[in-house]
């Protein structure tokens, strides 16, 4: 049993929250705005405050802000989603947990539980913050504007640990709510990590591949995620690229990442390529990452979209496993016939390996397949002219050139982000797709936000 005490100036509610909190086995008290709750909250010795966050006389927050002088008590604010503001400034003012309105019986006592459990030191609670951090995900609110109905919650972050759950599945964001929450400066929701083959449309058909293969432990994929995290920092990012919009990229394909790295088939092909080639694994990095920043500046939006072109990018390479080193460390120029056929042999090899994995979409194999193909028809493994590409593998092709530039690998010397511009437009600009290339130039030579 707790003492709680609540701050509501809605009389129904507040004795809704009375009558269910006290059904449920707690001590309540109820007072009607934030100035009687200053009056009353020390005298009564209250294990929990709940507080609406407008209320008459004296506010949510700045009754918080009162309290916080005095003692640590739990504090959780009441907040509708035009208070998206006060809420920001509770969090900096210490409150502990936060409930949208309307909210559920469920997530009520779900945080009170949290928030009343016994800690006994501080590292199991960083520990903890840390993991609620990674639960969750960065989405553009632009993804919510012509949904219809919510498949998953969406939450606000309001600190790095503190998440607002402000939408529930099966719900409707109209568009009004939506410039509202545009209107107070916000980009972005956030949803959690396990709702984000929903939101993409693609699970790799993972519970039934699962149910057939060894699940990765997760030990393992962390290990692996951490790492790959620090070879793309290390790697891939280039000094004159558009910081912003690669730190975007890098969430997303972070993400992305954890859904490739969760199944055992891809999981391996990943670790046979870091194992077989650092500088091939660095590359398929790369150009994932790449990927996504130039589609994203033309302007392609789908989640959908995104995610197969990361996958794409990713497992462009995945053919040269099967080719010896030797061939793959000799600049082409230098191969013999036989090796160059050999080398240009690894797009039909990838496409071989990516389709015998159960439920990898056709449009990420035919992007695998084309990333050689260029804008006249002369590329390899088919000279398949434009036309009949598909869409997207004009951009893996422009970042895979571009990758080639920018990150060190044997067979060529690393220039800058600009450098790399200016080659591949000098030499190359009519084989690559023109508008790809007028985002990746805006890229490295606009310093501004994306």
């Amino acid at each position: 049993m707790a003492r709680i005490l609540i701050a509501e100036d809605d009389e129904f509610l507040r004795d809704i929250l009375k009558d269910y909190l006290e059904d449920s086995g707690h001590k309540v008290t109820v007072v009607p705005d934030g100035k009687i709750a200053r009056d009353v909250v020390l005298a009564g010795d209250f294990s929990l405050v709940i507080s609406d966050v407008q209320m008459p006389h004296l506010n949510g927050v700045e009754f918080l802000q009162w309290l916080r002088t005095k003692n640590q008590i739990p504090f959780i604010l009441m907040t509708g989603f035009t208070n998206l503001l006060e809420t920001h400034q509770a969090a900096e003012l210490g409150a502990n947990g936060f409930l949208s309105k309307p909210f559920s019986n469920k997530d009520l006592l779900a945080l009170i539980t949290t928030l009343l459990s016994p800690k006994t030191d501080d590292l199991p609670a960083i520990e903890e913050n840390k993991k609620v951090h990674q639960e969750y995900c960065k989405v553009s609110i632009e993804e919510f504007v012509a949904k219809p109905k919510l498949d998953y919650d969406i939450y606000v972050c309001l600190q790095e640990n503190k998440y607002l759950k402000i939408a529930r599945c099966g719900e409707t964001l109209d568009v009004n709510r939506l410039n509202t929450y545009r209107s107070k400066g916000l980009a972005h929701f956030h949803i959690k990590r396990e709702d984000f083959k929903k939101l993409v449309d693609f699970n790799m058909g993972v519970t039934k591949v699962l149910q057939q293969s060894q699940t990765v432990p997760t030990e393992k994929k962390l290990r692996f995620m951490r790492y790959t995290s620090e070879v793309i920092l290390e790697h891939c990012f280039v000094d004159d690229m558009n910081k912003a919009a690669f730190e975007e990229a890098h969430e997303f394909f972070q993400t992305a990442m954890g859904i490739f790295s969760e199944n055992a088939e891809t999981h391996n092909l990943l670790d046979i390529l870091n194992t077989h080639s650092d500088a091939i694994y660095a590359h398929s990095l790369g150009v994932s990452l790449y990927s996504i920043i130039i589609a994203k500046k033309m302007d392609f939006k789908s989640p959908q979209t995104i995610f197969k072109l990361a996958m794409a990018g990713l497992f462009h390479d995945i053919g040269k496993k099967e080719i010896d080193n030797r061939i793959l460390e000799t600049p082409r120029p230098q191969l013999s016939v036989a090796d160059r056929k050999m080398y240009e042999s690894h797009v039909q090899r990838g496409r071989d390996i990516m389709q015998a994995i159960p439920n990898i979409p056709q449009d990420v194999v035919q992007m695998i397949y084309e990333h050689y193909e260029d804008e006249v028809g002369q590329g390899f493994p088919s000279g398949t002219p434009k036309t009949r590409m598909h869409p997207l593998s004009s951009v893996i092709h422009l970042a895979n050139k571009f990758v080639n530039h920018v990150v060190k690998n044997p067979t060529n010397h690393q220039i800058s982000g600009r450098e790399a511009v200016f080659m591949i437009e000098k030499f190359e600009g009519d084989r690559v797709n023109k508008v790809a290339l007028a985002a990746l130039k805006s890229l490295v030579f606009e310093k501004k936000a994306a």
